[in-house]
């Protein structure tokens, strides 16, 4: 609803007229590969008989038990996962995480909304798929077994990999990241809530607000 009413606000009619081309740019900044997972920012995502339920800011030790009880729920139960044509809808659980670049000698951070994903339509989670965005040194990690087809680069898919090795990956990769980087992550659940900082946010709604008195006046 947002996004419209952007939309709306800043939709001014005009003549058809050929925009220019912009010349392609290309980033300075080079990504380092390294990856750190906000642990709080874990969230369950499943369809149940009343429709689409998140559950977030969940413990990495209770998320299996979480798990095997929503399996375990009756079937007519509003909680329980939606069961279609005997096909039930999936688990999907995600967190978020952040990722350094680097410029000569500068260094910045860069959120990455769900940057680890793991999707099962079982409890067991025996045909589940893993997803690691921006992961490049969780190729060669000898706990998960790797995909033969490879999305694009610094994105790795995974199959078979139960809630435990999910996980435990998750504390493994950030184990990799030295004490110097970990202090300055100060990203956490509250800066993925919004596509847009505080600062922007604050810009589109004085450009709305411009847009709706020309329309006015």
């Amino acid at each position: 609803m947002f996004l419209k009413k952007i939309k709306q606000a800043l939709k001014i009619d005009k003549p058809n007229e050929t925009i220019p081309e912009k010349p392609q740019t290309i980033s300075l900044w080079e990504d380092t590969g390294k990856v750190f997972y906000i642990e709080n920012t874990l969230k369950l995502t499943y369809e149940s008989n009343s429709g689409s339920i998140t559950l977030e800011k969940l413990s990495m030790q209770a998320l299996p038990d979480l798990i095997n009880n929503i399996s375990l729920l009756p079937e007519n139960s509003p909680l329980a996962i939606k069961n279609t044509a005997n096909q039930k809808s999936a688990f999907n659980i995600s967190l978020c995480g952040v990722t350094w670049q680097k410029n000569a000698n500068a260094t910045r951070i860069k959120a990455i909304p769900d940057a680890a994903l793991l999707r099962s339509q079982t409890a067991c989670f025996s045909k589940s798929q893993a997803i690691f965005r921006h992961a490049t040194l969780l190729e060669h990690d000898d706990l998960l077994t790797s995909s033969l087809i490879q999305p694009k680069a610094g994105q790795f898919i995974y199959n078979r990999i139960t809630v435990e090795q999910f996980t435990q990956q998750i504390k493994i990769a950030n184990k990799r990241i030295s004490e110097d980087l970990r202090k300055k992550v100060l990203i956490n659940q509250d800066n993925f809530d919004s596509p847009f900082t505080e600062h922007e946010s604050e810009e589109i709604e004085r450009l709305i607000d411009i847009n709706l008195q020309k329309k006015i006046t």
